[in-house]
């Protein structure tokens, strides 16, 4: 039986393996595996989380002009060699579609960005409201995130048993405008375009966008997976039990490691008021989204989100 097993395994390594997937054991002797799309996992029972992923796909950013919606692009300037940005002379493929399908859909939340003196909350009005004259859409993060749904939805995929996806992130309600960023050794760089291929891009994430294409789905009837959020991290955190944990935690650790676990603490679920010099909390800024199969109840953390 035992040489069976040990068949049955070199088997499922080498089926995995086919599509460039790799594999590894734990210290604790429990295999893993790598795989470059979410098409080469293996079905069964599903559960993703997807932290800080979202803000790392590519965006496009678009400028409302007497010429109507343009795409701000990337050119050369020729007199200084150096990469600037520009508008299109007039619309590009992706403006004419990534516009209007994002303004179309119906926040239910008005939250704004950082950035949204750009933005409002959409509306059915939206498309013809001049107030709103930036927009940043990511047709990435809407690939991936309906990728997931059909993993959730998919009893095919699913073995059966449903699952569920959380994505956490720094982001809002949407629709944004202007987030992206340029990080190098833990610092913001001023000008995105000054060395590329040395920093890291961030956008802010828009949830409401990847609530919407489950909410769109499901009036088509093609989806029957429940979307809950976007709730903060603070929330999400305390609902969780994380101030319990602490406590728990400090039963045992000593005074110098609390003190660590509680600035930990504090960061996770702290807001933005601080006093200078201290590093802001990341509770307010950051957001959580998930979805669940229909055989699923509404998760912990998102009690009215």
């Amino acid at each position: 039986d035992d040489d069976d097993d040990d068949d049955d395994s070199e088997e499922e390594d080498e089926k995995l393996s086919t599509k460039g997937n790799v594999s590894g054991i734990t210290a604790h002797g429990t295999k893993v595996y790598w795989h470059n799309s979410l098409d080469d996992v293996p079905s069964g029972p599903t559960c993703i989380i997807a932290h800080e992923f979202f803000d790392a796909l590519p965006v496009h950013q678009f400028r409302r002009t007497e010429r109507g919606w343009v795409e701000k692009l990337v050119a050369m300037n020729e007199e200084n060699n150096s990469l600037e940005f520009v508008l299109s002379p007039g619309a590009t493929l992706s403006s004419s579609q990534l516009v209007k399908r994002r303004l179309r859909k119906t926040s239910s939340s008005s939250s704004s960005s950082s950035s949204s003196s750009d933005v409002n909350s959409s509306s059915d009005s939206d498309m013809n409201n001049e107030t709103i004259v930036s927009l940043e859409v990511s047709p990435k993060s809407i690939v991936h995130w309906e990728k997931m749904m059909d993993r959730i939805n998919d009893e095919g995929k699913n073995g059966g048993r449903g699952g569920a996806a959380i994505a956490i992130d720094y982001g809002d309600e949407g629709p944004l405008a202007d987030t992206l960023e340029a990080i190098k050794d833990h610092k913001f760089v001023e000008n995105l375009l000054e060395s590329p291929g040395e920093c890291d891009l961030s956008a802010h994430v828009d949830f409401g966008a990847l609530r919407g294409v489950v909410e769109e789905r499901n009036e088509e009837n093609t989806s029957e997976v429940k979307c809950f959020g976007p709730t903060t991290q603070q929330k999400l955190l305390l609902e969780l039990g994380i101030v319990q944990r602490l406590q728990k935690l400090a039963e045992t650790c000593s005074e110098e490691q609390l003190e660590v676990l509680a600035d930990g603490c504090q960061r996770l679920v702290g807001d933005d008021k601080v006093e200078e010099g201290e590093t802001p909390g990341m509770g307010l800024r950051y957001k959580a989204l998930c979805m669940v199969s229909k055989n699923l109840q509404r998760p912990a953390g998102f009690s009215d989100a």
